[in-house]
């Protein structure tokens, strides 16, 4: 598990960049987070901190000296900017600053400066495993879309690959953290990929929008209304 240390003026920007994180990842990221105009306080500087999430708005006065002052104490962790003022840029970009991302943020470009930076730390997404035609593979569970239960078959559809391994859905349930949601007897979702929540389905879409309605069973639909409002 990574820690991230996020730092903002307000609650609701730190609680969005916190379930953003959330969102990417249930399991990855243990995120620590602190308002500001703030002293790094003992907590912070005993910390040993993957990356840093600043925020900045048009009021934030003392932004430029707070990340001097990150950059000060951790030289080497990436810091990741998301901001409106565009006039601060220029002096935060020499303090080496991994991204800068636009507010208000947009989940698309945070996970893919997320996705950019986890690769830069060599950091490995949790994979899949099996076997099909007597062949090992393992897939990064970030790429699953949604496994099919057929019979003894699961068809594992992926945003490029479909996959059709024997496998029970306990066996699949065993190697998947909490990202992904049994919606149906026959169904696990990526709660990434959902783009609406129906009364009786739930949509997905994949790398190309291709839009895939899959139905929610009624012994699952209380649990995943309640799973999926969270995200």
């Amino acid at each position: 598990m990574l820690n991230v240390a996020i730092f903002a003026k307000d609650s609701s920007t730190l609680h969005t960049i916190e379930r953003l994180l959330e969102s990417y990842h249930t399991q990855l990221f243990n995120p620590h987070c602190y308002t500001y105009p703030i002293h790094l306080n003992p907590e912070f500087r005993a910390n040993t901190f993957s990356f840093f999430i600043l925020s900045l708005d048009d009021t934030d006065i003392d932004a430029l000296a707070l990340a001097k002052k990150i950059r000060q104490l951790a030289p080497a962790v990436p810091l990741i900017l998301t901001t409106t003022r565009q006039r601060l840029l220029l002096d935060l970009l020499t303090l080496d600053i991994f991204d800068c991302i636009p507010q208000p943020i947009q989940k698309t470009q945070f996970f893919s400066t997320v996705k950019r930076l986890l690769f830069s730390l060599k950091t490995t997404p949790p994979l899949f495993h099996f076997s099909e035609y007597q062949k090992k593979i393992r897939l990064p569970c970030e790429n699953i879309l949604y496994f099919e239960k057929k019979r003894r078959l699961v068809i594992i559809t992926t945003l490029h690959e479909v996959f059709s391994p024997y496998l029970t859905t306990t066996e699949v349930l065993k190697q998947l953290d909490t990202s992904f949601i049994q919606i149906h007897r026959s169904y696990i979702i990526n709660s990434r990929y959902v783009i609406n929540l129906g009364n009786n389905n739930v949509t997905v879409t994949d790398s190309h929008e291709e839009i895939i309605n899959l139905p929610i069973g009624r012994t699952f639909q209380q649990s995943v209304k309640q799973k999926l409002r969270r995200l």
